[in-house]
């Protein structure tokens, strides 16, 4: 549904003079990162119905204080 949204505004905002510059490699490369990002989009909502809030708070929480860890072992040396 956002490509409802994204193209209109994409083709509105668009620096045409640029487009020229393009080489397709470079367009190929843009569109396939799109694609990418709207696929690991939808799998991480995917994925998120299976994992419950508090395995992913604390999950998530451990890289933090690791590095918070670190921070301050680095601080004190």
């Amino acid at each position: 549904m956002s490509i409802f949204a994204q193209l209109p505004l994409c083709l509105i905002l668009m620096d045409y003079s640029l487009v020229r510059q393009t080489t397709m490699l470079s367009m190929v490369w843009q569109i396939l990162n799109g694609v990418v990002y709207h696929i690991q989009s939808m799998a991480a909502w995917v994925l998120m119905e299976y994992i419950s809030t508090v395995t992913h708070r604390c999950s998530h929480s451990r890289p933090h204080i690791v590095t918070a860890s670190l921070a301050f072992s680095i601080a004190k040396a």
